[in-house]
């Protein structure tokens, strides 16, 4: 008989007055530390609904794509398209969103 074992979950939680110290929290938090050089590393978000503002601000994304850098890794954005009719529905007009909600390679 197999016995299951659960995994503990490590949790970070920065209170949001401290917001401002967020782009050194992250270094001391170890949560990149496992990055290795020139390794390929996808950040799962969410670019949000045309018309919507529930998504995460991009200026928080972008110390840790700084931080991944730093590392000599390779960043990169992704979000799951949807199968119901609307603008993340295809590639064109998720990455036209995703443009449009500050998320791009000019920022």
């Amino acid at each position: 008989m197999a016995v299951e074992r659960k995994m503990a979950s490590q949790v970070y939680f920065l209170p949001w007055k401290k917001i401002k110290e967020f782009p050194e929290w992250i270094k001391t938090t170890g949560a990149f530390k496992h990055i290795q050089a020139r390794e390929f590393v996808a950040l799962k978000i969410h670019f949000g609904e045309e018309g919507n503002t529930g998504f995460i601000n991009p200026e928080f994304v972008r110390p840790i794509v700084k931080y991944i850098k730093d590392r000599t890794g390779f960043p990169f954005l992704t979000d799951a398209s949807t199968i119901y009719v609307g603008k993340r529905a295809d590639a064109y007009h998720h990455l036209s969103i995703a443009d449009k909600h500050g998320f791009n390679i000019k920022n």
